[in-house]
């Protein structure tokens, strides 16, 4: 029971001073003109009357309630759902982190796996561990780890997933398997000229196999731009295209959006859908609309994504 008003009132005073406002106890004590033992049983009566509550959350642990709405919501496998940070770059880190364990888990089971491009992707990689696998102990993972898609002439070395690849293998012990093939052919006799080749009948099976994924969900538009002019024309823009899986572009329902001259390489949909775990990371800077149309397209089972984020796809779903 609170004595008066006045009580209430020094007690919310010496609390947000306390806690908002960062002010030592001392310091409390002389704004107040009180001693800081008095301080001290303040704070610790704020806290008994409920007008101070303190929630600690685990950047290692996953908001389970939000997690679960998701899964039912969208049909999920799996879903993690990770505090807010400081800042972008902190939360990524967070994001990454889940994704690793996540991996680690999926892994035990699969021999089979494809990995996207981008930035988010060689962060992903380049943050696992040295000895990286779904074994106990230092035990290698036994199995094969390929790209999803084709390499792009863009001057970073996430759009090279052969080098993804590479380093992913290097911690894992998979078998690293390479497309020599470019994602954007600018003909159907170019793509021909690859898909044609032993190597992309070696990918066509290793697709089929595929029984883990993982891919980032990109924004639309995107950036570097996946040669969206040349393969769509104005189509992404009057569709109202809202984000990407590979480089596949899809609306906010889920619809995938075809292009009069898309003659990208990179695994089918089809192929996509058959993987038994579709891993779908969400950066920092993700947007809702992106991963609300991804979920949608019935080919991720698994996302990974903060809480601002999931907030508004759950609102949404």
């Amino acid at each position: 029971m609170y004595e008066n008003d006045a009580e209430l009132k020094r007690l919310i005073h010496v609390a947000k001073l306390y806690y908002e406002e960062n002010l030592t106890q001392s310091e409390v004590a002389a704004r107040m003109k009180v001693s800081r033992p008095l301080v001290s049983k303040l704070l610790t009566r704020a806290r008994e009357m409920g007008i101070v509550t303190i929630t600690i959350k685990s950047p290692l642990e996953s908001n389970d309630m939000m997690a679960e709405k998701l899964m039912s919501l969208y049909g999920l496998k799996g879903a993690l759902v990770v505090p807010e940070a400081k800042n972008d770059y902190m939360t990524e880190e967070l994001i990454l982190t889940q994704a690793a364990r996540l991996m680690a888990e999926l892994m035990q089971k699969a021999r089979c796996v494809g990995l996207g491009w981008g930035f988010l992707m060689e962060a992903f990689v380049k943050q696992l561990p040295e000895v990286f696998s779904g074994r106990e102990g230092n035990e290698r993972s036994i199995g094969d780890v390929f790209p999803l898609i084709g390499g792009a002439t863009v001057p970073n070395s996430g759009y090279n997933p052969n080098e993804i690849v590479r380093r992913f293998a290097e911690k894992s012990g998979l078998e690293p398997h390479y497309l020599f093939a470019p994602a954007f052919p600018l003909t159907q006799e170019e793509r021909n000229n690859f898909t044609g080749t032993g190597n992309f009948r070696e990918f066509e099976q290793l697709w089929s196999l595929l029984d883990l994924a993982v891919l980032r969900i990109s924004n639309y538009p995107t950036t570097p731009d996946h040669a969206t002019a040349t393969r769509f024309g104005k189509k992404l823009t009057q569709k109202k295209a809202v984000g990407a899986i590979l480089s596949y572009f899809y609306d906010i329902e889920g619809g995938f959006i075809k292009g009069d001259n898309d003659f990208c390489i990179s695994i089918s949909l089809e192929k996509l859908r058959g993987a038994s775990n579709v891993v779908g990371i969400c950066s920092s800077n993700s947007s809702a609309e992106s991963i609300i149309g991804a979920l949608r397209t019935g080919t991720i089972t698994h996302v990974i994504l903060d809480e601002s984020k999931a907030l508004k796809v759950i609102a949404n779903g």
